[in-house]
C-alpha cells in the first residue's frame, strides 16, 4: 500500500466521526477510535515503515468534534 492509501483510510475514519449523530455518542466515538486503532495496528504489522503516530493523528484519534466543526464540515468548509 502507498501513503495515499493510508491517507484515504485515515480520512475515511475521520469523516465517519462527523457523520449523523456519531459525534454526540461517546460510545460511538470510542468504537470509531478502537476500530481505527486496530486498523492502524494491522497496517503497522504489514509495513515496518508505516508511521502509526501520523495515522492516528490523521484519523483524529480521541477527538470528539464540536458542534461548530460538524456544521463547518456539513457546509464543506
Amino acid at each position: 500500500m502507498t501513503r495515499k492509501d493510508y491517507q484515504l483510510i485515515a480520512k475515511t475514519i475521520s469523516d465517519f466521526r462527523y457523520e449523523g449523530t456519531a459525534f454526540r455518542d461517546p460510545v460511538m466515538i470510542a468504537l470509531i477510535d478502537r476500530l481505527g486503532a486496530r486498523i492502524c495496528e494491522a497496517l503497522e504489522n504489514e509495513n515496518p515503515r508505516f508511521n502509526a503516530d501520523k495515522f492516528l493523528e490523521a484519523m483524529e484519534y480521541g477527538k470528539r468534534p464540536t458542534t461548530d466543526e460538524i456544521v463547518m464540515r456539513a457546509w464543506g468548509s
